[in-house]
Order: C-alpha cells, then structure tokens, then sequence
C-alpha cells in the first residue's frame, strides 16, 4: 500500500473513531440522565440498562466476529455506525412524543451495545488492513494508530461527561442526543470516505475460498485459533486476569474509601479527578509509548506496574488516613497510564499475530474471555468483601495482578518468529 495512501485512510479511521467515541459517551450519559430524571427507573432497572449496554460483547461476540471476517471489517464498521444512528434517532423521536418507556428504552440500550460491540471489533480488525509497512516495521506503524484509537476513546469518556451534564440542564434531553446523532453521522462520514487499498485487498476475498466448514465451525474459528496459539492465548490470559483483579477491586473500592478509611465524599470526588487526569495522561502518553517499546516488553512492563499499583491499594489500608490518601492518589494519577498501555500493546500484539481474514473473530472470541470475567471478578469482590473483610478482597485484587504479571514475565516470548506473516 503506497505509504500517503495509508496515511490518508488511518487518519479517516482516526477521525470516524473519534465521532464515534464522543458520540457513544453522549448517548450514554444522556440515556443514564434519561433513564433517572426522565423515566424514574429505580436502581434495578439502572443495573439492568448497564447489563444490557455491554451483553453483547459476551453474549452476541462470536457471530459478530465471524461477520466481521465474512462480510470484510470496513462494511460492518458502516453497518454498525448507521444502525446506532437510526436507533439513536429512533429514541430521540420516542422522547420527544411521550412514547418513550423504560421496556423500549431497554430494548434500544441492548441494540445500541449490539452495535457498539460490532463497531469497535471492526475498528481493531480494520486498522492492520492500513499498514503500508511489513514485517517490524509493521509494529512500528500499528501500535501507534491502535494507540490513538484507545487515547480517542480513554480521553472522550473522561471529557464527554462533563460537557454533557451542562447540556443536558440547558438543552434538554432530546438536543442532547441529537448531538449524539449528530456525532455519529460524522462518524459514518468518514467511514464511507474511507477504503482498503492495495495490500488490504486481500481482506475483500469471501470467507468461503479460505475455509471450508460448516457455519458454527467457522463461527468459532476465533477460537481455534487463539487456543493453537500459545502467545496469543498469554496475551488474552494477561488480559482476563487484568479484568478479573480489577473488578475485584471496584467492587469495594466506594466502600474501601469511604467507609473502611473514613475519607468522605469529598476525598473520593478528588481521587476520581484525579484518576481522570492519570487517564488523559495515559491517553496522551499511549502513541508515544507505543513507539518506544516493543509490545512484549511493554505488556511486561505494565502488568509489572498494575500489580504494585493494586498493591498500593493494599498498603493503604494498613496506614494511618493520612498515608492511605497519599498512596490511592498515586495509584489513580498512574493506573490509567498502566491500563491504556498495557491495552494497546496487547492489542497490537495479538493484531500482528493474527491472520486478517481470522481476525474479527479472533477478536470477538478475545473478548467474550476478557470481558467474561467481568461479572464474576464484581460478584467475588463484593462475597470476599461481605464475608471476609475489605483488606481480603483488595487481596483479591493483587493476587489477579500477579497472575497477569507472573505470565506476562515467566508465559511470554519475544521474537518475530511470533508474529504471523
């Protein structure tokens, strides 16, 4: 691929992620706004609208992944972008004439993660298809273009919110999501703008002439593969225990500063701006730390950080209150930085591992594991927490790290002989 042409279609895809990602975190901020103030749903029905926003990446992840590698990641992406335009238009017009009720508003929250689960895992199998280099070469390019791709998304979720609560009080809900479709529109622009020239090519070949099979047995090809791959089953392995430590820990974490250490709201409300600045830090940091290491080293590096991070965590509750604030403040300033970067090199690894005509469902099967352990890791934080006392469940949650640290150093090897051609 003729290296301008290649940048001109990553700076596309940058562009129609970006639109994209604001236009997710508005609509979610909106529906979370519409759903309390607008609905008066009560915190079942909250927990359900949050369950139902991200079931798709478990539920639905396999056959959106195959379609991904079936119908060619640049169409569904567009796919993906228009459906939540229409849904999103489709709620705006419910809204504005009363017809809107909590059971449609549940529908259309599950549709939209649908289309968001499609669009993101089109967007990660899209980028290597515009890589006009080869061999390591080809690291060098990529890591930095997945690394903007996360930095869009860490960043906008961090300052979305923000702007979209003043909005929401002067504008109201139905102009709040106009934006959001507004947003998306920008998106779905530059996703038609965009093409798959030269030595993407090859991605546009139907599924049939590589593999031959029945439907499920393509279907759960993604898995197949990332189960022969010993590298590429390390790196999802980090990823999970990485997930698992870390919904451990959220699960107690309100109640660890709050209650256990006593700080107040106050205290807490500071920690979690703090914690934004450490992620659009990490989002900033993410492309030019991409550049300097080399993935396996860099998911070594940031896994070794987490887990003194969530040890960090641990230490506070042993100290006085003092110290406690002290060393959670350095833990939120830094633990984006370690999230975003350990996501993007494992992202880019895993990319550069993977066949491009396997890779949306290598991807989705990644996921349905990684995102899996999510639930599980909330249910065990919050039973050791209840039962054995917060300081266990922070021990739960540096135990989880250390597994991600332990096969990150002792599972992982580095070499191009890893990387598939």
């Amino acid at each position: 691929m003729p290296v301008i042409e290649s940048l001109k279609a990553q700076r596309r895809l940058l562009f129609s992620n970006a639109f994209d990602a604001a236009g997710r975190s508005v609509a979610d901020f909106a529906a979370d706004l519409i759903f309390v103030l607008l609905l008066g749903a009560n915190a079942f029905q909250m927990g359900l609208l949050n369950a139902l926003g991200s079931v798709a990446f478990v539920v639905v992840g396999i056959p959106l992944g195959h379609a991904v590698d079936r119908f060619t990641p640049l169409r569904t992406l567009r796919v993906g972008l228009a459906a939540k335009f229409f849904l999103l238009l489709a709620m705006v017009l419910l809204l504005i004439f009363g017809a809107l009720q909590i059971p449609i508003a549940l529908l259309l929250a599950t549709l939209l993660g649908v289309c968001n689960a499609l669009s993101e895992t089109s967007q990660v199998s899209l980028a290597p298809a515009l890589s006009a280099a080869e061999g390591t070469d080809r690291e060098r390019e990529l890591a930095p273009l997945l690394a903007r791709l996360a930095a869009a998304d860490q960043s906008l979720a961090i300052i979305i919110p923000a702007a979209a609560g003043i909005g929401f009080t002067i504008l109201g809900a139905p102009a709040l999501l106009t934006v959001a479709i507004a947003l998306l529109a920008l998106a779905l622009y530059f996703a038609l703008l965009l093409s798959v020239p030269s030595r993407g090519e090859g991605h546009e070949v139907p599924e049939e002439h590589h593999e031959a099979g029945s439907f499920m047995r393509r279907a759960l090809a993604g898995f197949s593969y990332l189960g022969a791959q010993r590298p590429l089953l390390m790196i999802t392995l980090i990823a999970a225990c990485s997930n698992l430590g870390l919904a451990i820990g959220s699960s107690v974490e309100a109640i660890f500063v709050l209650n256990y250490l006593d700080l107040g709201p106050a205290w807490f409300g500071v920690l979690g701006a703090v914690g934004g600045v450490g992620g659009v830090g990490g989002a900033w940091l993410a492309p030019r730390i991409a550049q300097r290491y080399h993935a396996v080293g860099l998911v070594r590096r940031t896994t070794v950080l987490q887990a003194a991070l969530a040890g960090l965590v641990l230490l506070a509750a042993f100290l006085p209150q003092w110290a406690a604030l002290s060393l959670l403040a350095v833990h939120s300033l830094f633990w984006g930085v370690a999230v975003i970067a350990m996501n993007v090199a494992v992202t880019t690894w895993s990319s550069l591992l993977t066949p491009e005509r396997l890779l949306g469902r290598v991807v989705s099967a990644r996921r349905t594991l990684t995102f899996g352990v999510v639930p599980l890791g909330s249910l065990l934080g919050g039973w050791m927490g209840l039962h054995f006392g917060i300081p266990v469940a922070l021990g739960g949650w540096v135990v989880a790290t250390l597994c991600a640290a332990g096969f990150a150093v002792g599972g992982l090897r580095s070499g191009a002989q890893e990387v598939a051609s």
